[in-house]
């Protein structure tokens, strides 16, 4: 066993990659089988077992445990938010007051809301005559149009038409839809739409303004940045706990993981369980059994199985936890429908018993290898100073996974979609370390903060050379003088500034040097830097990204790190390269 600095700070972090949530109980589930099973059969005999497949059959055949682990599980049911028509119904109205206030924003969120409560047409025939999702989206889309978000309006009209719109609004709802097409630069279909509006409309005053319509040009607000995720959400047909970007997203989820952790969604959370071990779950719920067997099978040739678990670092109570929450997860897969015909035995079959320890190696996998999916969330105008970065989720990127840790890293990373653009923010020379950071920077965080951080979350000693030398943090950098290289190829030397005389001899190379142009490019660094921060300034990320780059370069190859202004040029760059990818403009300005 590797030496931690504090065993006790390790294992309430390993704790909390199970159940994040002080409330939740599934550490009382474990706290309870734990009693039953008792330590020493916990470490002399749990303990010793060597692989995932016999971890999870243990539980289940061990007289120890077997007994708590199925009476417990035995209560797994379907808990989850339904969909509630009256609350559907007060929200809209509620919407339609607000609205007529002009609070747009406040009415927009209201209609939101209505169309997320909102049952499938038909279910509840006695509020709305069981049209609330169609009279939802409908309404919602009213207030989309004054806040021309067409595309968004357009998706809302689209659906209510197809969730039944009483014929009423038939006609307004092609004119809208015309406004739209039109507004979206869709000129054919616009023009078809306009015609199916006349054709419905009864009302000449109404034939005069659509006729206007068709005359006047209407412009998007959308100016082909990227948009805030949820303005206008769409959600699942049978629960209120989830809500989707558009209907394409809804119709894939609601095709695979949605449909299994639908119903369950509630009990989930009310265990307390962290975004990890839903992950693990949803390593599962987003393929087919079969598939997922597959990917069992062939293991040996799927890089996830090829991501570090610190199996050998565990102790006996880590996998016991994790084995139990394989155990609390497999339940959930067995009741929610994933095997097919529900299993009456108290033992799992075969093919579950499969399932579970690939569940209980995602909960060691996931707890050194996922990353965060942020998007940059910056103020209305789209200013990128300051901006923020959003966390939004989990993902397993195995290729990345495999760069390690550098308290000085090399890369950055952002998010186009669901994928990871990794670039690179300083010179890198052949043979160099590719390292990213785990979180812990040196100028943000002292060495024993960071040590402490990366030996209890991570399991390793950090041995950077931001460690080993234990540069200064962001206050004591004032302190540090300036440096530059033996401008000789491949001579370690540096010499710090000022120097006497820059006409001198180098002790290592033994070459008669001259530094002036090292101190020259060394200045010209520090200058683009300032160069720098006024682009930001202007919001020109691509001309930051352009003059920091270079000044970059530069340095590293006439100074070495730490030095302050380059540190900060880099975080300004990782910042601006966090604007090509997902942003959303949601901060209000002070």
């Amino acid at each position: 066993m590797a030496e931690f600095e504090d065993m006790a700070y390790r294992t309430k972090c390993s704790e909390r990659t199970l159940q994040t949530e002080v409330k939740g109980f599934f550490m009382d589930f474990v706290e309870l089988v734990k009693d039953r099973a008792g330590k020493t059969w916990i470490q002399n005999t749990f303990g010793k077992l060597k692989t995932d497949s016999e971890r999870i059959r243990s539980i289940y055949t061990s007289d120890e445990t077997k007994d708590a682990v199925v009476s417990i599980l035995s209560n797994v049911q379907e808990i989850y938010r339904k969909k509630d028509a009256t609350v559907s119904q007060l929200k809209r109205l509620e919407a339609e007051n607000v609205l007529e206030k002009g609070e747009i924003s406040k009415s927009l969120m209201l209609y939101s809301q209505s169309v997320l409560r909102a049952p499938r047409t038909g279910q509840c025939n006695s509020f709305d005559s069981g049209l609330s999702l169609s009279l939802a989206l409908w309404g919602r889309s009213k207030v989309l149009m004054i806040m021309k978000e067409y595309s968004l309006a357009l998706n809302d009209i689209q659906q209510a038409v197809k969730e039944h719109l009483p014929n009423v609004f038939k006609a307004e709802a092609y004119w809208k839809m015309a406004v739209c097409y039109k507004a979206l630069n869709e000129g054919q279909k616009a023009k078809v739409a306009f015609e199916l509006a006349e054709k419905l409309m009864d009302s000449e005053k109404k034939k005069e303004q659509l006729q206007q319509d068709k005359e006047t040009e209407f412009s998007s607000s959308n100016k082909g940045r990227k948009k805030e995720r949820l303005q206008a959400p769409i959600g699942c047909s049978d629960c209120s706990n989830v809500a989707f970007c558009k209907p394409a997203c809804r119709d894939a989820a609601l095709s695979s993981y949605h449909s299994y952790e639908c119903k369950y969604l509630d009990l989930l959370i009310g265990s307390g369980m962290s975004i990890l071990a839903h992950t693990a779950l949803r390593m599962v719920t987003q393929q087919k059994l079969e598939k997922c067997l597959e990917i069992y099978k062939n293991k040996s040739e799927e890089k996830i199985f090829n991501l570090c678990t610190n199996s050998d670092k565990r102790d006996s109570e880590d996998f016991f936890q994790r084995t139990l929450m394989a155990a609390f997860l497999l339940r959930c897969l067995q009741k929610c429908g994933y095997f097919g015909a529900q299993n009456d035995s108290e033992l799992p079959t075969e093919d579950e018993f499969k399932i579970g320890e690939f569940l209980l190696f995602s909960l060691q996998m996931l707890q050194f290898n996922a990353h965060e999916i942020f998007e940059q969330v910056t103020v209305q105008d789209y200013s990128i100073k300051g901006s923020k970065l959003s966390y939004i989720g989990i993902g397993i990127y195995p290729t990345v996974a495999f760069f390690n840790h550098d308290c000085y890293p090399a890369v950055t990373r952002y998010f186009v979609g669901k994928d990871v653009v990794v670039k690179a923010v300083r010179l890198l020379q052949t043979n160099d370390i590719v390292a990213e950071n785990y979180g812990p920077i040196f100028h943000r965080k002292p060495l024993k903060d960071r040590q402490k951080i990366l030996s209890s979350r991570y399991w390793f000693k950090c041995k950077c050379e931001a460690c080993i030398h234990n540069w200064p943090t962001k206050d004591e950098m004032e302190n540090i003088q300036q440096r530059v290289r033996c401008p000789t190829t491949n001579c370690p030397n540096v010499f710090t500034l000022p120097v006497s005389n820059s006409l001198t001899s180098c002790t290592k190379c033994k070459e008669n040097i001259n530094l002036d142009e090292n101190i020259r490019l060394l200045n010209w660094c520090e200058e683009e830097c300032q160069k720098g921060l006024e682009f930001l300034d202007n919001n020109k990320p691509d001309k930051v990204v352009e003059v920091l780059c270079g000044a970059l370069d530069i340095f590293h190859r006439v100074s070495i790190p730490p030095h302050k202004s380059t540190q900060l040029a880099q975080e300004i760059l990782q910042l601006c390269m966090a604007s090509f990818g997902n942003v959303s403009n949601t901060l209000k300005k002070k």
